[in-house]
């Protein structure tokens, strides 16, 4: 069965088919997964909308929590106690949003085959423990996967910190052999960390985020992850969620679209109009949609010019490794 996504422009109308499609589907504790924002980042979903979203769950009858899980890098929310302080001077409280907000590194093992690789993923235990799972998803630019939405929230943000630094550490490339000179992954490094010496390339020109852009586009397989592929790893590490999940719901906000993620201070500038709001049962498919209305609006892959990937990459990969199909059927409202 083809999986249904539903989208507005209009905020109010959103929110209430989002009530009519929440009445009687959660109960019990529901985990709001969410970014709260990187201290100085000002594109973040914003406290105000989250706080319909969380009166929303309470008028069905759950008991809503916000959460997130610290980052693996130098961050005042490397740890929950700084991640806590930075939500808190981006208004998410228990007194603004109307709920609990927790923050915890604390995970359970979920084993996953990744590139004919066993990997033991990291979920977060919160999300393991809640009767369901709302992903609340802010729609940005992303250097590794192209875009973050709905699987980025949760093949990066649903897993702890180990975890996280294993996805970006294992995209990371190694030179094997073959090396031509082409120059196609200097070209589609997204960093500018590939010089040339002696034949082949090395990777310390400036920094490497593990995008694995170098690896996919190598025409001799002259370079290997030294994992697996970062969108293999991304993928795999939203499906190591999800598995853990009981129940679980999609809203993606195609809302003050940055070039970079919401880990970032500054992830400026905006790259696209304001598009509205999607909301569905199916991961893939609402990723697959907000991908889809952004081509069709902006006219390009917007994301694969800026980022030198397509958003498509890790959608794809996704789909391929839980067997769900690509298809939808977009409902507007």
């Amino acid at each position: 069965m083809v999986a249904k996504v539903f989208f507005s422009e209009d905020e109010s109308r959103f929110l209430e088919k989002l009530r009519a499609e929440l009445k009687g589907y959660f109960s019990g504790r529901v985990a709001v997964k969410l970014h709260m924002g990187e201290l100085g980042n000002k594109y973040f979903l914003k406290p105000v909308f989250v706080k319909k979203i969380v009166s929303i769950l309470k008028e069905s009858g759950a008991e809503p929590f916000l959460f997130d899980s610290p980052v693996v890098y130098k961050s005042p929310r490397h740890f929950a106690r700084g991640y806590l302080l930075v939500a808190k001077k981006h208004g998410f409280t228990e007194k603004n949003v109307g709920c609990p907000v927790i923050v915890s590194d604390d995970s359970v093992k979920q084993e996953m085959i990744v590139d004919e690789s066993k990997v033991n993923f990291e979920v977060c235990r919160h999300l393991v423990d809640a009767d369901g799972v709302l992903v609340l998803s802010h729609v940005k630019g992303h250097l590794c996967s192209g875009f973050g939405a709905s699987i980025k929230n949760l093949g990066m943000g649903a897993l702890s910190k180990s975890s996280k630094g294993m996805i970006h550490g294992g995209g990371k490339p190694v030179y094997a052999s073959g090396c031509t000179l082409c120059g196609l992954c200097s070209e589609n490094c997204p960093t500018g960390n590939i010089r040339y010496d002696g034949g082949r390339p090395f990777f310390d020109k400036s920094w490497c985020p593990g995008c694995s852009n170098c690896v996919v586009v190598c025409p001799q397989k002259a370079i290997k992850p030294k994992l697996a592929v970062f969108n293999n790893l991304l993928a795999a590490g939203a499906l190591a969620a999800l598995k853990n999940f009981k129940k679980s719901f999609f809203v993606n906000v195609i809302k003050d679209v940055s070039r970079l993620c919401d880990c970032v201070p500054y992830s400026g500038p905006l790259v696209m109009k304001d598009l509205g709001y999607l909301m569905s049962e199916d991961l893939v498919s609402i990723d697959k949609v907000a991908h889809d209305l952004i081509i069709k609006n902006v006219g390009k892959d917007i994301f694969k010019e800026v980022h030198h990937i397509s958003p498509l990459a890790h959608i794809e990969s996704f789909a391929k490794i839980s067997e769900t199909s690509l298809g939808y059927k977009l409902v507007e409202i």
